[in-house]
């Protein structure tokens, strides 16, 4: 006898039974450290404004499970790559949620705001992950062609994030966007010349439960 309905949402107000629904192949350590993360959040967030306080209550399905579904559409794009940039990581996601399922890359999280650099600093080493690092920079002045790959969520439009990239990302470098159902929007606002700098499309879409809100994984990868 199938369950009710009603007992699969209730799975999903608790973190502890809604993140392995996200990510069926989360362990038990890995599943402990991001309930440390969630913790730390509540805990700091009327301070440093990580997240929108009316985000709070379901923190673990907007924040946490939002980069949970995203790492299942990105894992193949990962490829060989063993340090990945998280540009204008402010609370963190994705960068330590993709460290804590990934201990065998390092993440770079970049941000210009040393107060939520500190965050990240503080969290990632009560979670127990030694692949995480900082760096407190505007995303342009990481150097020219020092980031092949990169991931983001809510940095900024399509159009800027490229246009601060080409200098950091060299030609085959790839940057993988979180974004809103406004993705279609933000691809045809770009200008045409852009085209012919980067190859940029959506790779997947996702909604997580309970709250169904969408995701969809941009992925622009630089031609010349």
């Amino acid at each position: 006898m199938s369950k009710p309905a009603s007992s699969g949402l209730q799975a999903l107000e608790d973190p502890s039974t809604a993140l392995p629904i996200l990510h069926p192949r989360l362990d038990a350590q890995t599943l402990n450290s991001l309930q440390i993360y969630l913790r730390e959040l509540q805990r700091f967030n009327q301070a440093l404004n990580l997240v929108s306080a009316a985000t709070l209550p379901k923190a673990h399905l907007v924040h946490v499970g939002d980069a949970l579904l995203c790492s299942r559409i990105i894992e193949d794009k990962l490829g060989t790559a063993q340090t990945i940039h998280d540009l204008g990581s402010g609370n963190g996601v994705p960068g330590v949620i993709l460290a804590a399922l990934h201990n065998n890359r390092k993440f770079v999280c970049v941000d210009r705001d040393e107060r939520k650099l500190e965050f990240i600093k503080h969290v990632a080493q009560l979670m127990g992950l030694k692949n995480v690092s900082v760096v407190k920079k505007d995303v342009e002045d990481l150097g020219e062609q020092k980031v092949p790959l990169a991931v983001s969520r809510g940095f900024a439009a399509i159009s800027k994030t490229l246009l601060l990239c080409r200098g950091i990302l060299p030609v085959g470098g790839r940057i993988l966007m979180m974004k809103s159902e406004s993705w279609a929007k933000e691809l045809a606002d770009l200008p045409s010349q852009a085209f012919g700098v980067w190859d940029c499309q959506p790779i997947g879409k996702y909604v997580i439960p309970g709250i169904d809100q969408v995701g969809v994984v941009v992925e622009a990868t630089r031609k010349v």
